[in-house]
């Protein structure tokens, strides 16, 4: 975001809003397989967890 806000062109603004698409997909990336990580097998659904 810091570069988009020093951009002082259009070209400028647009590699700015490059690096920040790339960041975001990759946190949206490990943001998923966090989430599928986490999610209970096919044997423990609608199961309660002891821990």
């Amino acid at each position: 975001m810091f570069a988009i806000a020093v951009a002082g062109t259009f070209n400028g603004f647009l590699v700015g809003m490059a690096i920040a698409g790339l960041g975001f997909g990759m946190y949206t990336a490990v943001d998923l397989a966090l989430v599928a990580d986490v999610l209970p097998g096919k044997a423990d659904v609608a199961k309660i967890s002891a821990a």
